[in-house]
Formats: structure tokens, C-alpha cells, sequence
């Protein structure tokens, strides 16, 4: 779930078209690929870290 929070705003739909624009299609797609992999690399160290140190973010269902 953190991940998706941290590639929200840089994989909006509009970006993705401007980027495109910019950069061309086959940089996009490694650019897309690249925020995805580290994201997701970033929000496992961020729940390693917070689990390490007894942190815990309770999930409430609404």
C-alpha cells in the first residue's frame, strides 16, 4: 500500500502523457518502470526500519 502512495503523484495519467512527450515512449516505459521498482524498494525498507524499532500502523476499516 505505501508504494502505491508513493508513486501516486508521479504516475498520474497526465504526467505519464507529458513525460511521454518529453522523453519519448521507450524512456517512459523504463522511467515508469524504474519509479515503480524503487518505490517499491523504498516502502520495504520503510516497514523494515519501522518494524526494527516496534512501530506499527494500525489499518482501520471504514
Amino acid at each position: 500500500m505505501k508504494n502505491i502512495i508513493l508513486t501516486g503523484p508521479s504516475l498520474s495519467l497526465p504526467n505519464m502523457l507529458v513525460i511521454r512527450k518529453v522523453l519519448g515512449s521507450k524512456q517512459t516505459i523504463v522511467y515508469i518502470c524504474l519509479v515503480i521498482a524503487f518505490s517499491t524498494i523504498a516502502g520495504l525498507v520503510f516497514d523494515m526500519k519501522t518494524a526494527g524499532i516496534g512501530i506499527s500502523f494500525p489499518i482501520h476499516k471504514v
